[in-house]
């Protein structure tokens, strides 16, 4: 088989599926591992969005995730657009 728009084979997901990746789902909650930090990032993340109610959420959550890992630039269009009167002045 081949895709329509290229030559290169279409792996079936069902192939894909047998070449190993389901030794790697998860069937319980004892084998998720969760960073001790991801508790209190999205806390904190939460209520950012509460307190800023943006009216772009992804350019807001990209802004500030830029913010919080020193990652400098430019801002991120529509990030500082709040629904909140209060947040606008």
């Amino acid at each position: 088989n081949t895709c329509c728009w290229h030559e290169e084979p279409f792996i079936s997901w069902s192939r894909r599926v047998d070449t190993g990746m389901e030794a790697n789902r998860i069937y319980s909650a004892e084998q998720i591992e969760v960073h001790p930090d991801l508790p209190v990032i999205l806390k904190d993340y939460s209520k950012a969005i509460i307190r800023a109610n943006p009216k772009n959420i992804y350019a807001f959550s990209a802004e500030y995730f830029r913010n919080k890992a020193g990652i400098e630039g430019d801002p991120i269009p529509g990030a500082d657009e709040s629904n909140n009167e209060a947040a606008q002045l």
